[in-house]
């Protein structure tokens, strides 16, 4: 089944995630940025590039976008990135109010 045709407020086809990442430009920035996130959250190199790769070509083989965001969240699941993620906001949050204790004190 084919995905619909989305319209912005001017009208505009909003082109979907397949479409968007047939552009080899658009396709390498978001391999490089996701094996930057994937490395933040402690996944290594050995095994980012395969988990980048495989969500990236998981892209062009859905029928429904459900069905990639199920296949997707997955992959990531079975790589540890969803159990790193917790941690990581965690540590974020805290990062954030020992910042604004700093700045009242």
């Amino acid at each position: 089944m084919a995905q619909p045709v989305m319209l912005n407020a001017f009208g505009f086809k909003i082109p979907g995630i397949q479409d968007v990442l047939k552009d080899p430009l658009v396709h390498g920035y978001i391999a490089d940025t996701l094996n930057r996130v994937l490395g933040h959250l402690g996944i290594p190199p050995s095994s980012s590039g395969q988990v980048v790769d495989l969500c990236l070509s998981n892209v062009e083989r859905y029928q429904e976008i459900a069905e990639y965001e199920c296949r997707t969240h997955q992959l990531l699941a079975d790589a540890g990135v969803t159990r790193e993620i917790p941690k990581k906001l965690t540590g974020r949050a805290r990062q954030v109010i020992k910042a604004n204790t700093v700045k009242h004190a």
